[in-house]
């Protein structure tokens, strides 16, 4: 091998990897896949695609090596390869919330200001959890609720919020949570919690954030992530 054929093999190996986060539907998928372990059925459910287009985007991602796959009968179920994609991944919406005016806009409008908590701030917030001071909502689907979440926290699901709306303590606040920082339903859940005058909190980190910063997580059921 000279120097020209392994500049290739490297820009290559580089531009396959790139080419695996430009498209939208891939990108909500290793969203999904960052919660954890799921079938191409499920997946299909939740990005509202066809079995074979969310197969053939899969297909893509584990050509790139963003996903491995193991087969469980008539189901392929897909995880995340490395730990090294999530952060990627979240690299590239860091970088695209700065550079992009687009984004910065809907982060203005839509996210709001970043307010992080740091690992102290968390742990005196899980006390107020359990002492029944705070109100900590899981956004997410059910499914991903059940593989794993902050102790005490209660899943509503979107589809629920409006019938949960009168379960919630009053005079509580509330923070909510859901995949991450960009998250749109996390950021819905306290737009529609405040417009009913809900005191009300973004969390702005997710599960995978939450427990990469040695803070503790309940295991309904067994989790599959390559933890590296």
């Amino acid at each position: 091998m000279n120097a020209g054929e392994a500049l290739q093999i490297k820009d290559e190996s580089v531009a396959r990897l790139a080419q695996a986060f430009t498209n939208p539907v891939r990108l909500q998928i290793i969203g999904i896949l960052d919660q954890g372990e799921a079938s191409v059925e499920v997946l299909a459910a939740k990005t509202g695609q066809s079995g074979a287009n969310t197969s053939a985007q899969l297909r893509q991602l584990a050509a790139a090596h963003v996903v491995v796959a193991r087969r469980e009968g008539r189901h392929i179920h897909y995880r995340l390869a490395s730990p090294g994609v999530r952060r990627l991944w979240k690299a590239l919406q860091e970088e695209a919330a700065a550079a992009s005016p687009d984004m910065r806009e809907l982060v203005r409008d839509w996210f709001g200001p970043l307010d992080p908590i740091d690992v102290t701030q968390a742990r005196a917030l899980l006390e107020r959890v359990r002492a029944g001071d705070v109100a900590l909502i899981d956004a997410r689907p059910a499914d991903e609720h059940a593989a794993g979440h902050i102790p005490g926290a209660r899943n509503v699901p979107a589809d629920a919020l409006e019938g949960a709306l009168d379960t919630l303590p009053p005079g509580r606040p509330v923070v909510v949570y859901c995949r991450g920082r960009y998250c749109v339903r996390a950021a819905d859940f306290v737009r529609r919690l405040r417009a009913r005058g809900v005191d009300v909190r973004n969390l702005s980190m997710g599960l995978a954030d939450w427990e990469a910063a040695g803070l503790p997580v309940t295991r309904a059921e067994p989790f599959a992530r390559d933890s590296g």
